[in-house]
């Protein structure tokens, strides 16, 4: 059975090859495995702003904040600068010409 570290392996190297949504599928079962599921939403975020589906990353980036709770002290206000910038680049590929239908 796959476990979360093996998800996160598969999710970086269709990242690598640029197959990003497999990455995001793989990046969501890791998620789903995991106790600290901020970083992956993150990652799922990034690759729905470079896949041109802003809403998508919206969505993600804030299950990334919902789930920031269950990071450690330390690490909860990098994810939410992350969470910060990601919504920002979502928000701005809205509002880019290659994102209007």
């Amino acid at each position: 059975k796959p476990v979360e570290a093996t998800w996160y392996t598969l999710a970086m190297l269709y990242t690598s090859q640029q197959r990003y949504g497999k990455a995001v599928n793989a990046f969501e079962q890791a998620a789903q495995l995991s106790v600290h599921p901020s970083q992956y939403f993150i990652s799922m975020g990034t690759l729905y702003v470079a896949m041109q589906q802003p809403q998508r990353a919206l969505n993600a980036f804030d299950a990334a904040a919902d789930s920031s709770g269950y990071e450690p002290p330390e690490m909860k206000a990098d994810i939410d600068s992350q969470v910060a910038a990601g919504r920002a680049r979502a928000w701005n590929a809205m509002s880019s010409p290659s994102a209007r239908p």
